[in-house]
């Protein structure tokens, strides 16, 4: 199956005075999949639908390998899709739903029959091939709706919200199982998703929007570690949010003043910023340690609450009367000794982010 490039360029679409997405551009590269994650009504099923052909946007173009695309009909556009519903056609057995659309395009009955069961190989369903949809279960169905869009052979895949139906196991192995397919077929596509952990799990590259807007278009490492805004920091894993002030800034290290005038120095190789300025440090749970003695760098604090989160064990820690943060770490048998005078700092490998106000 061929790779091909997508180019969503400039897309804006207005409705009155509403803009629903605003000079939105993505390139994805062929045989990779891209993750729109954001909020709902953020735009990204717009952005879906305008890329699928069933809206047509106010401004901008849809390029599938450097063609144009926009003034052509949905089924001309060679684009496979996989609803969250699962689409299925309830009166027709799973093979006449995956030949579904070789028949429409009046295939042979011979090549529809043969690519047919070749895609239900593919998605390991062959043996259910004269059973009905009620009688396959979620992940079934999905899987036979995965074969019946990749049956036409398409240039571009998209997939709208395909796992939200599914319990949290099952999802994950459709999650692991969409990567494979991805990658054994070399299809590019499009999943639209407001789950960041399946965005991170399945995706090459991410797109966080929010208010019709692109935020940040990265790997998912980057979008986690480095996020270039305040609303991805906040929306993509946990993060503690402190007010703060600057101390000082440079050399490698930021100067902070926050809660009860206590000062913590954080690891700082960008803009700086200037003394005085009202700022947010965010900082990812897993990146503050704990400590039942002093050491360079850490500020007294006092753990409030503890509890277990599979493997790990998160802590509510209160530093001054104001601030209270969130710290995760491993389990040990030290968690049980609640509550408690501790210290607490930044880990080794921390990096935590600023904004300003």
């Amino acid at each position: 199956m061929k790779s091909s490039s997508l180019d969503i360029e400039s897309i804006t679409q207005r409705f009155g005075n509403f803009t629903a997405l605003d000079d939105v551009s993505i390139s994805i590269n062929p045989g990779e999949i891209l993750a729109l994650l954001g909020p709902s009504g953020c735009g990204k099923t717009s952005l879906l639908r305008i890329v699928a052909g069933f809206a047509r946007q106010t401004a901008g173009a849809i390029r599938i390998d450097g063609r144009t695309v926009d003034d052509l009909q949905p089924n001309a556009r060679n684009i496979g899709l996989v609803f969250q519903n699962y689409a299925l056609f309830p009166h027709m057995t799973v093979i006449e739903n995956v030949a579904y659309g070789l028949q429409a395009r009046k295939e042979s009955p011979s090549l529809v029959m043969k690519r047919a069961m070749e895609c239900l190989e593919i998605v390991q369903l062959p043996h259910a091939r004269d059973r009905y949809p009620r009688q396959l279960s979620g992940g079934q169905q999905q899987r036979v709706a995965l074969a019946r869009a990749i049956a036409t052979r398409p240039q571009v895949l998209l997939l709208d919200e395909p796992f939200s139906a599914l319990d949290k196991n099952l999802r994950l192995d459709m999650q692991l199982e969409i990567k494979r397919l991805q990658r054994q077929l070399g299809i590019t596509a499009i999943l639209v998703t407001h789950d960041q952990e399946e965005a991170m799990t399945v995706a090459d590259k991410v797109a966080v929007m929010n208010q019709g807007k692109l935020e940040q278009l990265d790997t998912a490492v980057n979008i986690y570690d480095r996020p270039k805004t305040l609303f991805v920091n906040q929306f993509v894993g946990n993060c503690n949010q402190i007010q703060a002030n600057v101390i000082s800034s440079g050399s490698g290290f930021m100067q902070l003043r926050i809660a009860d005038g206590k000062e913590l120095a954080v690891p700082w190789t960008g803009e700086g910023f200037p003394a005085g300025k009202s700022v947010i440090l965010t900082i990812r749970p897993e990146q503050l340690e704990i400590a039942s003695s002093q050491r360079p760098g850490f500020i007294p604090a006092r753990r409030i609450l503890s509890t277990p989160l599979g493997g790990n064990a998160v802590h509510q820690i209160q530093m001054g009367e104001s601030l209270s943060v969130k710290s995760i770490h491993k389990r040990s048998a030290l968690d049980a000794d609640l509550p408690g005078d501790i210290w607490i700092g930044l880990s080794d490998t921390a990096s935590p982010r600023v904004f300003a106000v």
